[in-house]
């Protein structure tokens, strides 16, 4: 049995982190060396997704614990549209050029690049105020 529910947040954004980014270079990689199939693309989303699902609720309990209950609410809602204006621009953006693989993987680079630098102030600010109760 996994000890997740022991584990401090901020290890396990580094973990869900170090897992999606493992999934964006394996997809970047079969597309580079041209070996991208049915199996191979699905397989670097589920595995970059799969890290997204570790570190987007981690990332928005450390980033909620670092504000004050006043502002709960004003700071969820932020977190939500900013996630759905990512969500919205960026494939627009990734497409530009047309669809190929190549532009999915670019997007896909740069999108985890600024999560990871995301994840990475979120780590910083919350040890250094973190909320009692929140590990």
């Amino acid at each position: 049995m996994l000890m997740i529910d022991r584990s401090k947040s901020s290890s396990r954004m580094i973990v869900g982190m170090a897992i999606s980014l493992a999934g964006v270079t394996f997809l970047t990689v079969v597309q580079l060396v041209g070996a991208a199939n049915l199996w191979t693309v699905p397989a670097g989303i589920v595995l970059m997704m799969l890290g997204c699902g570790v570190v987007f609720p981690n990332a928005g309990a450390a980033a909620m614990s670092s504000q004050p209950p006043q502002i709960a609410g004003t700071a969820s809602a932020f977190m939500g549209a900013t996630q759905m204006a990512a969500g919205g621009v960026l494939p627009a953006l990734v497409t530009v050029g047309g669809v190929t693989l190549a532009s999915m993987t670019f997007g896909v680079a740069v999108y985890a690049v600024a999560t990871a630098a995301a994840v990475a102030w979120t780590i910083v600010v919350y040890r250094r105020s973190p909320v009692p109760g929140i590990a």
